[in-house]
């Protein structure tokens, strides 16, 4: 027997109807609000592999609707990416991100490096910087050549109302070490000099670039600040140094890696550094071929950190040089440091006791020993009570683990988890974990491994920063 169906209401259908009649018909249509969150969530994993993050340049290049939205909606427009191959489209770009009507501040990544620009071009170019950069609260200027880099410096940061306004600093000169230290470069130090200071410059990153330090010393307001590769002779002097630390009262994370320090006067010590609110510390100076014994006497120089949570330090001669002269059980620096991360240390002596008492809030502890050395005197020491806060141990291999060390490294993994108070563990090929770490790449693929018979069954990937328990850090 055959049923008819049920008609279907005219209520419904005129719902059905209705409901379509609002759908609307393009993207168009959308919200701005609704667009710049499409649009950031497509750009999510772009923007975990190029910095800084090109929200809106890649989505408006996908078609033409997509580029027509873009254009129209000026709060769209709050970074934009000017690495392109073609010219006309990067003064194009400037012009429009930055014209009359678009009053929002703006993130802008800038750099001719992969444009072939004559000289005519080069100076449209600067001349289109100069007049578009009034809305930029944060810059990243890339150059590998020093006259195009001067000149790109030259149109951004000649004029002091300008730069009264900037968040966000960061400029790297992508050239050998030799060419930094050539004399042609010195010449550039001389475009911080724009008359003013920096008042709200929260941010500072200088990468292979000689900088004028008494400029940097008046923004009260830096939070972080990042050396890298800079030549002692473009390093201030060290109470130079010490004034602009104890100026910006808010810093709060500080990277000084591969950066060349004055020597103290004969015998004397490092005058102290006030940071009373820093919270993360990569720490990598050197000084001619004593590298490893100038990151002990810098963190001397510290008298006490009350705030700071993230150490990390490459190159240490000794653990017993480290502990007597700053993880003494006289004092504590580091009263609440909760993550240490130690690459290239020698680990061959025995760890004074002293250095685990000093850092008993300890959370996270990466380690990477310098090759041939063994980790049984690190591993077989926190077996018992010591670090009872211990969670997670990263191993930075330099080489395969011998059976010693992973006898030690098993029983301390036993016995943690005997105590109720089991430690993730984490092995790190050194190759992969820290290859180029002082160049910024500081991203490392971690995978726990199963190689103590079941003890650790969580085996997952995961992508975690080698250097710092703060993923916002950037490296």
């Amino acid at each position: 027997m055959d049923v008819d169906p049920e008609p279907t209401s005219t209520s419904a259908t005129a719902a059905i109807d209705n409901s379509e009649s609002k759908q609307p018909k393009d993207i168009a249509s959308w919200p701005t609000t609704l667009l710049l969150h499409l649009f950031k969530r497509c750009q999510a994993e772009l923007d975990k592999e190029i910095e800084p993050n090109p929200v809106i340049i890649p989505i408006s290049q996908t078609c033409r609707q997509w580029r027509d939205v873009a254009l129209s909606n000026a709060s769209l427009w709050t970074r934009v990416y000017l690495g392109f191959d073609r010219f006309d489209n990067g003064v194009m770009h400037l012009s429009r991100a930055t014209d009359a009507e678009r009053r929002l501040p703006i993130s802008v990544y800038l750099s001719t490096k992969n444009l072939k620009l004559n000289e005519s071009q080069m100076d449209r170019f600067t001349l289109a910087v100069a007049k578009s950069k009034y809305q930029w609260a944060e810059v990243t200027i890339e150059e590998t050549r020093p006259k195009r880099l001067a000149m790109l410096l030259v149109a951004a940061l000649s004029n002091i109302n300008w730069n009264l306004k900037l968040k966000k600093l960061s400029i790297t000169c992508d050239s050998s070490n030799k060419a930094i230290k050539q004399q042609r470069m010195s010449p550039l130090s001389h475009l911080f000099k724009v008359g003013g200071a920096y008042t709200t410059l929260g941010h500072l990153k200088i990468w292979k670039f000689p900088v004028t330090w008494a400029n940097i010393a008046r923004a009260p307001y830096l939070n972080r600040l990042d050396l890298r590769r800079v030549p002692e002779e473009y390093f201030p002097g060290w109470h130079t140094f010490a004034q602009m630390i104890y100026s910006a009262v808010y810093l709060e994370h500080l990277v000084l890696i591969h950066v060349e320090i004055p020597l103290p006067i004969f015998l004397e010590p490092y005058p102290a550094l006030e940071v009373p609110n820093l919270k993360s510390l990569t720490l990598y100076v050197t000084h001619g071929n004593k590298r490893c014994d100038i990151n002990p006497t810098f963190l001397k120089a510290i008298k006490v950190a009350p705030k700071l949570e993230t150490l990390v330090v490459s190159d240490l001669n000794h653990l017993s040089d480290v502990t007597q002269l700053v993880f003494s059980s006289e004092t504590k620096r580091f009263p609440i440091i909760s993550s240490i991360t130690f690459l290239h240390v020698n680990i061959e002596e025995e760890v004074p006791d002293a250095f685990f008492t000093a850092t008993e809030s300890l959370k996270v502890f990466r380690v990477g020993g310098q090759p041939g050395g063994s980790y049984r005197n690190i591993f077989d020491k926190i077996q018992d009570a010591l670090w009872p806060n211990l969670e997670k141990v990263v191993v930075v291999k330099m080489e395969e683990l011998n059976e010693s060390d992973r006898e030690s490294l098993s029983a301390f993994i036993e016995k943690r988890k005997e105590s109720g108070k089991e430690v993730t563990v984490v092995e790190v090929d050194g190759e992969a974990g820290i290859e180029d770490w002082d160049l910024g790449n500081g991203f490392s693929l971690e995978e726990p491994q199963d190689l103590y018979k079941g003890r650790i069954t969580k085996r997952t990937l995961e992508i975690m920063d080698v250097l710092s328990t703060d993923s916002e850090f950037e490296f």
